[in-house]
């Protein structure tokens, strides 16, 4: 997409659905509904090699790497996510 143009709504749930559909997959042997929705939106904002980590080892979520911003300053609404992330893992 080049910068300046606009997408529909449509387009965006396309995408997103294109974008998720690997993540989906890789948490659907996870029955609680609570540990794959934490896995999928760890893995949608961390990636999903990082979310295969997660995946082994929960507390890969808690990895400070994960709360920083570019900078490598630890953001704590960032923070926050990722315990609450790691929280509904253990349901």
């Amino acid at each position: 997409m080049v910068l300046g143009t606009r997408s529909t709504y449509e387009q965006n749930l396309q995408w997103f659905a294109e974008d998720s559909a690997a993540l989906l997959t890789a948490v659907s042997g996870h029955p609680a509904a609570g540990k794959a929705a934490a896995l999928v939106s760890f893995g949608y904002n961390c990636g999903f090699s990082n979310l295969k980590k997660a995946l082994v080892n929960v507390a890969e979520i808690l990895d400070p790497v994960h709360c920083t911003d570019k900078h490598g300053n630890v953001l704590a609404g960032l923070k926050s996510r990722r315990q609450l992330e790691y929280l509904l893992c253990g349901l």
